[in-house]
């Protein structure tokens, strides 16, 4: 191998494994949310386990019927209201079906979040007793 092919070679080389390192940093970075289904929460909110709800459902469907004690952020105020989750215990993204609160928790996750969990299935799961308060 002549000089400039090897010297070619080992930046390659160099170039691979810090960009190796970078990827791997990153994937190290990013905290997924995790699920929980909705007999899970249930539970646990029986057991006295400590979770912040947060309902992004509009404000019509809250007012019908929500888990109790969880607040009310809709999920197109999400952006605006992010100092009211608090990022001391688990918060349980709840909506109706589940889908939309996994978009909320994809956002807080990218946000710095750690501890954020979603709510298989939404409220259509949820067979625990509601609040309107």
């Amino acid at each position: 191998m002549s000089g400039k092919r090897l010297f070619v070679w080992i930046i390659l080389m160099v170039v691979m494994v810090m960009g190796f390192w970078l990827l791997r940093d990153r994937a190290k970075k990013q905290v997924a949310y995790n699920d929980i289904s909705a007999s899970e929460l249930q539970a646990a909110l029986e057991n006295g386990d400590e979770y912040q709800v947060i309902d992004i459902r509009d404000a019509a469907s809250y007012n019908r019927g929500h888990i109790a004690g969880a607040i009310n952020v809709p999920m197109d105020s999400l952006r605006d209201r992010i100092d009211a989750i608090g990022r001391d215990k688990k918060v349980v993204l709840v909506c109706y079906s589940g889908h939309t609160s996994r978009m909320a928790a994809e956002f807080l996750v990218s946000r710095g979040y750690d501890n954020i969990w979603n709510m298989i299935g939404g409220m259509a799961a949820w067979r625990g007793p509601l609040s309107t308060q």
